[in-house]
């Protein structure tokens, strides 16, 4: 998928898959912090239109 058309929803949609695969709820953080930095820079350097993993919102962490 070329960055330009990724969406806030697809980022989302990773989000919400690498949690119900087991991953905690901070990997998860840690993982769109991942992609907010490199996406920021490609924003920054290759003027990419939209930064759609800062538009993604986190996938809720059940309650215990």
């Amino acid at each position: 998928l070329p960055l330009h058309r990724l969406r806030p929803s697809d980022v989302k949609d990773l989000l919400v898959s690498a949690h119900e695969s087991g991953l905690t709820i901070k990997t998860v953080r840690n993982i769109r912090g991942v992609l907010v930095a490199a996406l920021g820079r490609a924003q920054r350097d290759v003027g990419l239109p939209r930064h759609a993993a800062a538009l993604a919102r986190m996938p809720r962490a059940p309650r215990p």
